[in-house]
């Protein structure tokens, strides 16, 4: 039995059951830290690995605020940075404009093995800095990306019903057989609509972070897969080698992620005094100039054929276009 399912088993047997988000608690920061997630030998593909002219469009936006605000220095923080990939694109066409001071790249990541993947696909980059809270930042100007961040953190599944809600628990049989159930936590009518609500308490909790750091200028480019309109049903799911598994199957070794609530995310900004917009990842991209740049790639004697799938794979509505969503938030000082 492996770690993260003998502390599952071990608190089914205490109490009866475990939540979904405790559950999820001791899961997934067991998964990323015991295997290869990302890449063909791994789970799941992200956006920065298809191409580096996602990574590449993401730097230009950035550059493009940064004029647009006449800051003097900003500094950079990903959020669960993967392999790398995303800020080394990023830098790469960063550093070829010495009119912006980009003098920190900060890595927020909790994985030993993902981290040291990182520092050795950034080791010429002098700006890359790692941190464990985002609290320890200090800048005037911060500008925040997040590529599928959200939607690996923990979640509770509440359901409203007509007679009280229910929160969403795992129990375990006399096989050791995980399935789900549910608790009542309240005879009232929490939520106006019946179904299934999703909340992360870690969501909420990082963007007060964020909103807690000292800063004249904050922006964040948070792009993940999901939704703008609650879906009221669960929105949970596995991949193994890049197929779809029931969650409670290959425990600690399967990705499991949910779908992001935008909504959720914006008003908890609007609490901090951020504005917010969210768009499609198709309309982000293409707004930010990346149809021009896989053509300057093509010009420039990229392979036409990988480029152009790459970018229909990005943008198109069949593809990532649609489902992937991008929420620009920010708060800056008016001059």
């Amino acid at each position: 039995m492996n770690i993260a399912l003998k502390h599952v088993s071990s608190i089914i047997e205490h109490q009866g059951y475990i939540t979904l988000y405790d559950f999820l608690k001791i899961v997934i920061p067991h998964y990323y830290s015991h295997n290869v997630a990302i890449g063909t030998s791994g789970d799941f593909t992200t956006a920065p690995e298809i191409s580096q002219i996602f990574g590449e469009t993401i730097a230009f936006f950035v550059l493009n605020q940064y004029q647009n605000l006449r800051l003097a220095q900003a500094a950079l923080l990903e959020l669960g940075p993967g392999k790398g990939t995303l800020m080394h694109d990023m830098l790469r066409v960063i550093n070829n404009f010495q009119a912006f001071n980009i003098d920190r790249a900060y890595m927020l990541e909790i994985s030993a093995s993902l981290a040291s993947i990182q520092k050795k696909r950034l080791s010429r980059f002098k700006q890359a800095t790692w941190i464990n809270k985002p609290t320890t930042i200090n800048t005037e100007n911060l500008f925040v990306i997040a590529n599928e961040f959200f939607d690996a953190l923990p979640i509770r599944q509440l359901e409203q019903t007509s007679d009280g809600c229910y929160e969403v628990v795992i129990v375990q049989n006399e096989l050791s057989n995980l399935s789900l159930s549910k608790i009542k936590i309240s005879n009232d009518q929490i939520f106006t609509q019946h179904g299934i609500h999703e909340i992360s308490p870690d969501a909420s909790h990082i963007i007060k972070q964020i909103s807690n750091i000292k800063t004249a200028n904050t922006f964040c480019i948070f792009i993940d897969y999901g939704y703008t309109t609650s879906l009221l049903t669960s929105t949970i799911q596995a991949l193994y080698k890049h197929s779809h598994i029931n969650f409670l199957d290959s425990i600690g070794k399967a990705d499991i992620t949910s779908l992001v609530d935008f909504g959720y995310l914006s008003t908890q900004f609007t609490q901090h005094g951020f504005k917010c917009e969210v768009l499609t990842q198709a309309d982000f991209l293409k707004n930010n100039g990346i149809e021009i740049r896989a053509q300057q790639l093509i010009k420039h004697g990229a392979d036409r054929d990988a480029i152009e799938s790459a970018l229909d794979r990005l943008i198109s509505s069949q593809q990532m276009g649609e489902l992937f969503k991008v929420l620009v938030a920010y708060r800056v000082q008016t001059s």
